[in-house]
C-alpha cells in the first residue's frame, strides 16, 4: 500500500485546535463557531439561559475538524457544539 505523502503534507498543514482558547485566535474558526451557534439558535436546538448557583449545569465542549474533498484539498472548517452528557445524573 503506498501512502500519498501529499495529502498528509496539506492535512498535516491545517491546525484542530483544541481547546476554546486556541480556537479563538484564529478568525477563521471563530467565524466557523458564529455560524454554528446561530444554525442551533435557529433550529431552536436549545435556549441560552441564566446561570443559576443552585441548578446543576451540564457542561459543553467545542470540537473543531478540517473538512477535506476526496482530492484532499481542504473544503471548509467544521465546528460543533457537543453537551458533556456523561454528566447527566
Amino acid at each position: 500500500m503506498t501512502l500519498n505523502k501529499s495529502l498528509f503534507a496539506k492535512i498535516d498543514s491545517k491546525h484542530e485546535p483544541s481547546s476554546f482558547k486556541d480556537a479563538s485566535k484564529h478568525e477563521c474558526w471563530v467565524e466557523a463557531m458564529k455560524i454554528e451557534y446561530e444554525v442551533l439558535i435557529k433550529n431552536e436546538t436549545w435556549d441560552l439561559v441564566p446561570y443559576l448557583n443552585k441548578k446543576n449545569v451540564i457542561g459543553n465542549k467545542w470540537i473543531y475538524k478540517v473538512k477535506f474533498n476526496l482530492v484532499g484539498d481542504y473544503e471548509k472548517y467544521n465546528v460543533r457544539l457537543i453537551a458533556k452528557g456523561f454528566a447527566q445524573k
